[in-house]
């Protein structure tokens, strides 16, 4: 039932991330749907204080990440 992943080390983040198309590209994942977004620690608690998603860098994650935080706020 989680929407994401949260990690505190930033190569754990790059690997969740980057390797999951790959994993789909092996079939080891059924399809795009099944996709975790993955967020940094500091990029959290960035969102915890205010600063928009954008601010820190979250568009530039391989698996869209916006909108799972915009699914939060609601």
């Amino acid at each position: 039932g989680a929407d994401v992943i949260v990690t505190p080390c930033p190569l754990c983040q790059m690997q969740f991330d980057d390797q999951q198309q790959a994993a789909v590209a092996h079939k080891s994942l059924p399809g795009e749907d099944d996709f975790m977004p993955v967020i940094h620690l500091p990029q959290l608690i960035g969102l915890a204080l205010g600063i928009a998603p954008r601010e820190l860098g979250m568009e530039k994650h391989t698996i869209e990440v916006i909108p799972a935080i915009e699914k939060a706020l609601k």
